[in-house]
């Protein structure tokens, strides 16, 4: 079985339920590049209302595939189709450069790129009707007659500056919060605001609209202009047919519309007006524009019913892959999850053992924000045997000499030499400092590296490419050296020989030890851990014992210096002589152990900071590495679904008083009843559950 196709299959799967629960019509559109053979229509649609159906299916499935927008994201929606030159034909194909100028007379020129990045943008034109898989009966690139429906779209979805979208995050939280000001570059609210939709009486049917769709009628006499739909340049129309008021209508100023509340009305009651305000009204001889629009609200219901399914999917991946579930991350643990605010890249999804209820740890591809500890231990080889003097740039030559005093006699040179008589510097990790760490022992204590696991593909769980943090710590131990003094060419610096013992010096040793990681990055294979341990794995790649790896230098500062014989050195070497250095040679090794494994997602899970609102629950049954293949007396339940192993749930955005990221959360700061108890009760909400005032919640099951 390959877990990427059927995870994509699975996806695609519940995109074309969704779609056809939606659009209520079998004929729909693809979801994007891909899927097109899969949803394509095989009759061409004839009614305005199947073409306005499978319009409005298509788009939603096109949303919740996330991969097929500019953004790569659940919930960007093409940008429209315009008379783009040189044809200045509508080809049925989303144009990049198609939001048109508010701000200016007819809207045109058109806003390409980083200009639409600003208040004035309107994404208004027709519906990129090949594009999306449909098939309009009667549709034609000219499309004198409007058969084929005008689009628009928030700039909050359909963003034409992949890569530098103005509204960069797009969650629930994100979603929920009220615009207040244009800002490009926004991750914690939308960029513009949203859509407005009004009646015939003026007043507002919905101010959160995500897209909206209208079928013009035959060209009449509406409020404001006469409506000309020609090939040549003329009336209202300077650059030839296609002018949305040569199709769109307008009505009156309703009488009414004073005494509304002004949050309650819109400003205006134009199709055609480029203000981001439409109406919808009874036919008339005046207007015949057919209208129908999807919130954002009802479009992230979806979006999250979306994303719930990749997490179960994932989690699923896993458990085939590794032979079970990850331990999940504590959300009485905030600081996991973010800092002590919402929306803010968190540092650690770390999952931790015996949690089967909590947010779903994850490999970030992206950036190492969210990095994964483990743990390490090394054997170092021993002590070199007799002059041990290293300063001189090369940390290997074990022969250098320092110089050093001698009264009269500057020229001298010293050299720290090991003996049995004197204590040696310990090439074995024993001091206190060192206790996490545990020399020669593969189960140490605590982690103490950061990793990353690479992928050029991230959804290819077998990559196991591990990019780690340089780690370096230090201890400092009493230790006693004895110095030989020698004489130098031409010097006359001891009596009776070339050198001669002058005593025992203490002093304190300072041992650097630092991991390079430039050669900390090699693959290797994941082992098996334990139920104590998973979801650990050992690293056990050869080439981790490589020379230089690890590098260990000593810093001796005797307690004489400035003093003879070590008048001499203070200038050069301040801090103390270089006494020892060396690396993961003779008889050395270095193990990572307990190396996290977590699911994977792709880039959009992480930058879009879904995992700040996914939850998790698998059966108690089923723990890491406890050898059972289903559950059994604890199985999971939610609503008629029974024997559940895998529970999955979106969050959605928090009610009044769920504060997730302060003080001590617990899952009713996430989760609404039954869910908030499920993983104590083992019984949660139906998946068909709808959202209202005091329930948000998006379950997803995975069976037996």
């Amino acid at each position: 079985m390959k877990p990427v196709t059927r995870q994509r299959g699975i996806v695609l799967l519940l995109v074309i339920l969704i779609m056809l629960a939606i659009g209520g019509v079998a004929i729909l559109g693809t979801m994007g590049s891909g899927a097109s053979s899969a949803l394509r229509s095989q009759n061409k649609l004839k009614s305005n209302a199947e073409i306005m159906a499978a319009a409005r299916a298509a788009l939603i499935g096109y949303a919740l595939n996330g991969t097929a927008g500019a953004g790569n994201r659940p919930g960007q929606l093409p940008t429209p189709d315009t008379l783009a030159l040189p044809t200045q034909n509508y080809d049925g194909m989303s144009d990049a450069s198609s939001c048109l100028n508010g701000a200016a007379a007819n809207g045109l020129p058109a806003l390409p790129g980083a200009l639409a990045q600003v208040a004035s943008s309107r994404c208004l034109g027709r519906l990129p009707w090949k594009q999306l898989g449909l098939a309009i009966d009667g549709a034609s690139e000219p499309d004198v007659l409007g058969i084929v429906p005008w689009y628009v779209v928030s700039q909050n979805l359909a963003d034409p500056n992949p890569g530098a979208e103005c509204m960069g995050v797009l969650n629930p939280v994100t979603a929920a919060t009220e615009w207040t000001t244009f800002s490009c570059a926004e991750t914690t609210k939308p960029a513009w605001p949203w859509l407005k939709v009004c009646d015939a009486t003026g007043k507002l049917l919905s101010n959160r609209v995500a897209f909206v769709l209208i079928i013009p009628g035959e060209l009449l006499q509406t409020t404001g202009r006469s409506q000309l739909r020609v090939r040549t340049a003329t009336g209202t129309n300077p650059q030839g047919y296609g002018h949305p008021g040569d199709f769109l209508d307008a009505i009156p100023t309703p009488a009414g519309w004073a005494s509304l509340p002004v949050a309650q009305r819109c400003t205006g009651y134009d199709n055609a007006a480029l203000t981001g305000e439409f109406v919808t009204a009874p036919a008339s001889d005046s207007f015949n524009d057919q209208l129908i629009y999807v919130t954002i609200d009802e479009l992230m219901v979806e979006i999250e019913k979306r994303v719930a399914l990749e997490v179960s999917e994932a989690l699923k991946t896993f458990r085939t892959s590794y032979g079970s579930y990850p331990w999940l991350t504590p959300v009485a643990i905030p600081t996991l999850a973010s800092t002590t605010t919402p929306m803010v890249t968190s540092t650690s999804y770390d999952g931790q053992i015996g949690t089967n209820a909590g947010l779903v740890p994850l490999h970030d591809f992206t950036s190492s924000a969210n990095r994964f500890k483990t743990e390490l231990t090394w054997n170092i080889g021993g002590p070199p045997s007799g002059d041990i003097g290293t300063f001189t740039g090369n940390l290997n030559n074990a022969a250098t000499e320092f110089p050093c005093g001698g009264g009269a006699n500057p020229t001298c040179t010293c050299r720290a030499r090991v003996a049995t008589a004197v204590s040696a510097i310990p090439r074995t990790v024993t001091t206190a400092a060192f206790t996490t760490i545990k020399s020669g022992t593969p189960n140490v204590s605590a982690p103490l590296v950061s990793c990353q696991r690479s992928s050029s593909n991230s959804k290819t769980i077998r990559d196991n490419t591990l990019t780690c943090t340089a780690y370096t710590i230090t201890t400092t131990t009493p230790v006693t050296y004895a110095i030989q003094r020698r004489n130098t060419s031409g010097g006359n610096c001891v009596t009776g020989g070339t050198r001669v013992y002058i005593g025992d010096y203490a002093g304190i040793t300072t041992r650097s030890i630092t991991l390079d990681p430039t050669l900390f990055t090699g693959t290797a294979s994941f082992q098996a851990g334990t139920s104590s341990t998973h979801p650990t794995r050992t690293f056990t790649n050869g080439s981790i014992t490589t020379l230089g790896l690890l590098s260990v230098t000593d810093n001796w500062m005797p307690t004489t210096l400035g003093t003879a014989p070590f008048d001499q050195i203070l200038s050069t070497f301040p801090t103390g002589i270089i006494t020892g250095a060396g690396s993961t040679a003779q008889t050395t090794s270095v193990i990572l152990s307990n190396v996290r494994a977590y699911p994977d997602f792709p880039a959009w899970y992480a930058s879009q900071k879904w995992n700040e609102f996914m939850y998790a629950a698998f059966s108690p049954d089923l723990p890491p590495a406890g050898g059972l293949s289903t559950c059994g007396a604890n199985c999971l339940n939610a609503g008629n679904s029974l024997n559940v192993n895998l529970i999955t749930i979106s969050a959605g955005a928090p009610f009044a008083g769920q504060l997730r990221y302060s003080g001590s959360p617990t899952s009713a700061s996430f989760l609404e009843q039954l869910n908030a108890t499920g993983a104590t009760t083992r019984t949660f909400s139906s998946t068909s559950q709808p959202r209202n005032s005091t329930y948000a919640d998006t379950v997803v099951t995975l069976p037996r």
